[in-house]
Order: structure tokens, then C-alpha cells, then sequence
């Protein structure tokens, strides 16, 4: 209503404004999962990057190859005391207000990377020309400087009027003119997919953060910078003596350590959960080589934006040699999700679907096998969603998602990790990165280190919306997921069994604080096994 009534008193409201607008109702509904982004070119940023520690906000990252040190005379942990003429702590404030109140840790941690890059596809405000810092370093100088902000012009015409844009005339008020004759041609509607696995391929949707496309677009402006979402390497430091490592172009970024103790410990970079058939072998042949050659496994999953369930429920796959029960969630469904499972058990029951069953997916299910019983499951899956829209119900009871009500152990025993698992996350983990840490904690699989995660617990759907506003993609909860003791993920996210918060010692010396302590909880949990 405060949305309607906003466009309503504008008569002359523009894109950008209505825009604003469409952000703020967005963002107000108070879950990660529901997005929007917008057609437009203007951006702006600062070349480093500032993140809470404790109660300071302190340099995390400098880009040297954009601000040598010559030009600015600071360091990682020296502390920002101002950012653009207020307390930097207020300023990250403001700007996590805007994004509507979720999980309180997650809505700071994405402030802090907006802080310094401003997107108008996001809905920003993006700034021009100087912003000042005031900024003390390790020996309690405080200097005071301006950074210009690099900024990319609007290249798209924004400041066109919403109501009346050339559409209507005097002598046909409020009616669309057709252009060139074809006000009655007939629309043309895309024929739906042939074969089975276009018509699985178009119901599976995603566990990822629906910015994904932003975090992807900030990675690749500094491929090095380890703070990123989805970067391959982490700023999770080097824990030990490294034995062995992963070459440089494998999907993971892996390797062997030795601890003080003497011990050898496996390490793996989760970046996302994104990978498909290639990605989820190559997991399967380095848990192998873990099983055979480590005590421990250390499993990086900081800053993960999340992906697809199959490809998450693949890997999990390689860490146990019991089934895993899985989350149930209750969906929201309509006749489209309806009409997915009649083509679906259409196919099912013509007879050629047991040799058709028998091809091999590829990427199509991203590494996850493929067998009689996840046909089984799927129908299953089709005919509880025709149960429950017939009986009136949109909003299901709870059920596994595409019928998958465990994650079983891979086929191939020897690449089962069986040992002890430390798993690292924090505030920068969503949907998928929700869902592996809930999933191996519940089933007692491994330990969980860090700061609780996002809170993204469901399944999302991503929907192309013909509009003359700008907007580019909209996203919206598809559905929430509950854990065994009936708790949900959404906005609550899963609390480690060990916290632990970066310092402002960690950002001075290369995270030695954080590798003593996750070296300190490897000793113990690799004690408790024995």
C-alpha cells in the first residue's frame, strides 16, 4: 500500500524513481531470496575494501595495482574511522537498512562490499566525484584524505516518464498503439521443451543468492581479491606445511598440510555450488586421495553464494558412508509447477522411459547419480504436487525437495570421506551455503566453525518479467525449508559450534589469529575421534 501510494502521488514519476521504489518494496519483504535488479550501466567504486572487526571498522583490502602506496599511505587493519563525512559504523548502518532487515550479521558483511561499489542494476545511489576518510593507522595516527570515486556513466536513457511515455494520444486515450498493423496478430507462445531432460531441466531450481550475477560481475573486476563472493581462493590463510597441492587450473583449490602434531590434513575451497559432472568427479577423486593420506579435513565454504541442490547434494555425497536425511520444505506451487509434473509422469509412463531413464544426464543434474530409485522419487515428487494443489492447498506441507530424502553415500566407496570434518563458514553464505553446513552438522558429520550463515533456506525461482521499467530480473521464494527438530533455516541460518569473528589483529597479520583457532578446534575434534 505505502508502494502504490508512493507511484500515485507522483504523476510525473520517472524510471529511476519508480525504480527506487520497486527496491525498497523488494528488499522490505525480508529475504535474500526475493530480488530485483535493473538495466542500467552506472556504477561507481573505491579501490579497497573496509570490513567490521570487533567494534572497528578497519582496511581489509587495497588494491596496489589502483592505489599504490605512494598515493595511499595505509594498510590492512588500519582502522576507518569516517567514510564520506560520518562514523564509517554508520554508514555501513544505512546502507544495511536498505536492505530490509534480514540476518543482522549478513546485512552488515553486504553493506560492507557496497560501501565501496555502488550498482544502479542494484537499485544504488551511485556517488560521483571526491569521498572522504578519515583513517588511523597502527600507531594511532589519524590523517585525513579524499579517494575519487571511479565512476561508469549511465549509458541507457533512465529519466523517460513512467505514466503517459508516448503511448497514449488525444484522440485515443489510455490505449496502446500498435505498431506497424499488428495490434491483433496472435502472440506467439514458445512450444513447450521436448524429452525428458528439458522437461526435468526446466523445474530444478536454484539454491544461489539471486545477485549471483553481481557477486560474478564484483569477482571478476579483481579475480584476486580472496574477500569476494565465490572467489576460488579464500582469505582463509595457508594452515601448515603444505605437502601437496591442487594445479592452479583445477576447479578446487586443494591441498595437504602437516600440523605441528605431525599430523596430515586435507583442505578443500567450496567457492560455490555451481559445478556440474567434471567439477563433481574431480571432488570425488580428491576425497579418495584424503580418505587414503589425511587424518582431518579442513572444508573452506566462507563467502559460497550458493547454486544448485543436486550439484550440493553431490559433493555431500563424497563426505559420508551413511545416508544423510535432508531438509523438507514446504513450497509454493501453481499450475505451471502442476503442468511440470503431469509432462513429467506422461513421460514417465511411455514406454520407452526405462532406456531413456538410462542415459547419461551430463551436466544436466550436475554430477548427481542418476538411478531407478531417484526415478521413483521424482514421480513421487510429480504426483505429491498434483495431490496438493488439488486439494486447494498452494502453499504445501512439508516434503523433499524433487523427492530427494537423503543424501546416500557416492557409489564409489573409496572416495568416501569418512574422518573428521572442520567446516568453515560465516555471514557470506547463502541458500546452498545454508543448506551443506545444515545438512552435516544435523547428521553429526562435521563441525562448524565461524559466524552463523544468512538465513537464505529455501529454493528460489527467478522469473523474466515483460516490463517498460527497467527491470531486469525478478526473484522470489519458491520455498522454506525445516530441519529435523523443526527449526527453519530462513533468516536464522545455521549457528556454528564454534564461533569465531575476525579481529583487527587478524587484518594486520594475515589471519594468524583465525589459523591458531582453527587449528586449535582441528586438534580437538581429530582428539575426540581417537
Amino acid at each position: 500500500d505505502k508502494a502504490t501510494a508512493a507511484v500515485l502521488s507522483n504523476p510525473g514519476i520517472t524510471t529511476p524513481q519508480f525504480q527506487d521504489i520497486i527496491a525498497g518494496f523488494v528488499y522490505g519483504m525480508r529475504d535474500y531470496h526475493v530480488s530485483v535488479s535493473f538495466i542500467a550501466t552506472e556504477r561507481a567504486r573505491l579501490h579497497l575494501l573496509i570490513m567490521k572487526a570487533g567494534d572497528k571498522y578497519v582496511i581489509a583490502r587495497v588494491d596496489r595495482s589502483k592505489l599504490p602506496y605512494s598515493e595511499f599511505p595505509f594498510m590492512a587493519g588500519d582502522e576507518v574511522v569516517e567514510f564520506g563525512g560520518k562514523p564509517t559504523a554508520k554508514a555501513v548502518q544505512e546502507l544495511a537498512a536498505a536492505l530490509g532487515g534480514n540476518t543482522f550479521e549478513t546485512d552488515l558483511r553486504l553493506a560492507e562490499l557496497f560501501l565501496t561499489n555502488r550498482r544502479r542494476s542494484r537499485g544504488d545511489v551511485v556517488p560521483q566525484g571526491p569521498v572522504g576518510l578519515t583513517i588511523r593507522d597502527r600507531r594511532g595516527k589519524e590523517s585525513r584524505m579524499e579517494l575519487a570515486w571511479e565512476y561508469t556513466p549511465e549509458q541507457i536513457p533512465q529519466n523517460i516518464p513512467v505514466r503517459d511515455a508516448g503511448l497514449m494520444t488525444p484522440d485515443a486515450p489510455g490505449r496502446v498503439q500498435a505498431l506497424n498493423g499488428l495490434e491483433d496478430a496472435p502472440l506467439y507462445v514458445p512450444s513447450a521443451p521436448k524429452g525428458l531432460r528439458a522437461t526435468l531441466g526446466k523445474f530444478f531450481a536454484d539454491m544461489a543468492h539471486p545477485l549471483k550475477r553481481v557477486f560474478a560481475d564484483l569477482k571478476k573486476e579483481n579475480v584476486e581479491n580472496p574477500f569476494m563472493i565465490g572467489s576460488r581462493k579464500s582469505y582463509v590463510p595457508a594452515l601448515g606445511e603444505v605437502l601437496w597441492e591442487s594445479k592452479k587450473d583445477s576447479h578446487f583449490h586443494a591441498y595437504i598440510f602437516k600440523t605441528a602434531e605431525g599430523k596430515k590434513v586435507g583442505f578443500v575451497r567450496i567457492a560455490a555450488y555451481d559445478g556440474g559432472r567434471e567439477e563433481v568427479e574431480e571432488f570425488g577423486r580428491l576425497m579418495g586421495r584424503f580418505q587414503k593420506e589425511t587424518d582431518s579435513l579442513v572444508i573452506d565454504q566462507v563467502n559460497n553464494p550458493g547454486g544448485a541442490v543436486f550439484y550440493l547434494y553431490a559433493l555431500a555425497s563424497y563426505l559420508t558412508d551413511k545416508p544423510m536425511p535432508a531438509p523438507r520444505h514446504r513450497m509454493i506451487v501453481d499450475e505451471s509447477d502442476a503442468q511440470w509434473a503431469v509432462d513429467f509422469l506422461k513421460q514417465a509412463e511411455e514406454p520407452g522411459f526405462a532406456e531413456l531413464a538410462k542415459l547419461d544426464p551430463g551436466d544436466e543434474w550436475a554430477g548427481y547419480p542418476v538411478t531407478e530409485s531417484f526415478w521413483q522419487l521424482m514421480k513421487t515428487f510429480a504426483r505429491f504436487i498434483l495431490s496438493e494443489l488439488g486439494e486447494g492447498r498452494r502453499l504445501t506441507g512439508p516434503t523433499h525437495l524433487w523427492g530427494g530424502d537423503a543424501v546416500n553415500p557416492a557409489p564409489n566407496a573409496r572416495q568416501r570421506y569418512t574422518k573428521p570434518i572442520l567446516l568453515l563458514v560465516n555471514e557470506l553464505d547463502f541458500s546452498g551455503g545454508d543448506f551443506f553446513p545444515a545438512i552435516l552438522q544435523d547428521n553429526k558429520r562435521a563441525k562448524l566453525m565461524g559466524v552463523r550463515t544468512s538465513g537464505a533456506g529455501g529454493a528460489v525461482k527467478s522469473f523474466k518479467l515483460p516490463n517498460q521499467f527497467g527491470m531486469s530480473d525478478l526473484s522470489a521464494t519458491w520455498t522454506i525449508a525445516g530441519r529435523p527438530d523443526g527449526r527453519p533455516i530462513e533468516n536464522l541460518g545455521v549457528t556454528p559450534d564454534i564461533a569465531y569473528s575476525l579481529t583487527q589483529k587478524d587484518f594486520r597479520t594475515g589471519f594468524a589469529e583465525y589459523r591458531l583457532n582453527i587449528l586449535k578446534a582441528l586438534k580437538s575434534l581429530m582428539g575426540a575421534a581417537q
